[in-house]
């Protein structure tokens, strides 16, 4: 399979390109290093990032960044607001894109989502006029500290011979009032009579602030795929995003003999160090997640649909 023209990996950090003189596939470099197209293509991609569809053999934590362009898009159940999810408690569909590198909008309908698409400009992604931005709901950038969107301009800078002093990894958060992070929930699984008595998976996205912890927005669906399908992409994000926030380890001329952590696989907060993490998110679904009270009303449900047949 050919190689999109601007797909970075990050990972192993090999670059891939269709210009000449670029690093191939195959070509070992320092995972210490990002690799970026010296002149990154202007075209929209509509690639899945989460499947490595090449036939070569990649490393199982390779992850390939895509600078501009469009990635999954799909169907969900959500509570985007504070009333729908602690008050109300009502779900809505709705319908997800994701946008490169790390963000991903919400649209109350699919013909949204298209007049969004036909609006959006990849060469400057924040002058999105106020037309565009009333047609989604909800907009979730996991890069909240711009390190990631720092890095790739650096790296584009460093590439064209312009030097420059900015740190990529500089930030404040005691002047910041935003998000420091997302965290991604784990799935729990809930009956609902006002689902037509479905059992819905459920999955709750938060956000780390100096405030404290907020919940951002909610997801479910009755169909286990496509929480599974908007988790990967959440999961995309948020290892994209601590890649890029990694801060160069020191080197040691010995071998650390320490136990792994289990942080180094973790995947459910973005923007934050390995100190930071404590947990690895849960990816169950069904009767093992679900509260002894929805359990009671399951079977109560079953109970009378064996006893009505």
């Amino acid at each position: 399979m050919n190689q999109p023209p601007s797909a970075i990996r990050i990972g192993r950090f090999n670059s891939f390109s269709n210009a000449p003189n670029f690093p191939s596939a195959s070509t070992a470099t320092s995972p210490k290093k990002v690799q970026l197209p010296m002149e990154p293509s202007t075209q929209v991609f509509n690639y899945i990032a989460e499947k490595d569809e090449s036939s070569e053999p990649h490393h199982k934590n390779t992850l390939r960044l895509f600078i501009k362009g469009f990635g999954k898009s799909g169907t969900i159940l959500t509570r985007c607001t504070a009333s729908s999810i602690f008050i109300t408690k009502k779900w809505t569909k709705s319908y997800w894109l994701h946008v490169y590198p790390a963000t991903i909008k919400i649209f109350d309908s699919k013909e949204k989502m298209e007049e969004w698409k036909k609006m959006y400009d990849p060469e400057n992604p924040n002058s999105t006029n106020n037309s565009a931005k009333k047609l989604f709901i909800k907009s979730i950038n996991f890069d909240t500290q711009g390190k990631l969107q720092r890095k790739i301009a650096r790296h584009q800078e460093k590439a064209k011979g312009v030097k420059t002093t900015q740190d990529p990894n500089a930030f404040n958060e005691y002047q910041y009032g935003g998000p420091l992070c997302y965290a991604m929930e784990d799935v729990q699984s809930k009956f609902y009579r006002t689902q037509k008595n479905e059992v819905l998976h459920t999955c709750k996205l938060s956000y780390c602030s100096n405030t404290g912890r907020t919940i951002a927005i909610a997801f479910g669906s009755a169909n286990s795929d496509e929480l599974k399908n908007i988790r990967s992409i959440m999961r995309y994000c948020i290892r994209l995003v601590r890649k890029a926030s990694k801060k160069r380890p020191a080197v040691s001329s010995s071998k650390s003999t320490s136990s792994p952590r289990i942080t180094d696989d973790a995947s459910v907060m973005s923007g934050m160090t390995h100190g930071a993490m404590s947990v690895v998110s849960a990816t169950e679904y069904g009767q093992d997640t679900m509260k002894e009270r929805d359990l009671k009303i399951m079977k109560r449900r079953d109970a009378k649909m064996v006893y009505a047949s």
